[in-house]
């Protein structure tokens, strides 16, 4: 009988859990806002630090692979979110892993690039 009263309120909690937290859509519309934040503080941080090679005087070739580690990883976290959204392909949650993927990775790199400040 506790067993029945406690498979029930886990069901409960559990269904009660997956509402509250909104649609689907919702949650992609979230992730989607939060990526595009992370993405223009990654390039304010990008500006940022190819500037100061400018300004400091760094030679170019630094400043130049530095743009190029750029160009690679945009490359990079692009793909690696296509095949996020590839592992649900036909899914309602297809959309929304791609962004986590991207707001995570570009996240990320605002870390990375942080020690180049």
């Amino acid at each position: 009988m506790k067993l029945k009263y406690l498979l029930l309120a886990s069901l409960l909690f559990l269904f009660t859990g997956a509402f509250a937290q909104g649609s689907t859509a919702d949650q992609t519309e979230i992730t989607y806002q939060s990526y595009l934040v992370a993405n223009k503080k990654m390039v304010k941080v990008y500006l940022k630090v190819y500037t100061g090679y400018e300004k400091y005087g760094i030679n170019d070739d630094t400043q130049k692979a530095f743009v190029a580690s750029q160009k690679a990883f945009l490359n990079y976290r692009n793909k690696i979110a296509l095949l996020h959204e590839a592992e649900f392909s036909g899914g309602s949650m297809m959309t929304l892993f791609k962004y986590k993927a991207l707001k995570k990775l570009t996240e990320d790199r605002i870390k990375q690039m942080g020690f180049y400040k």
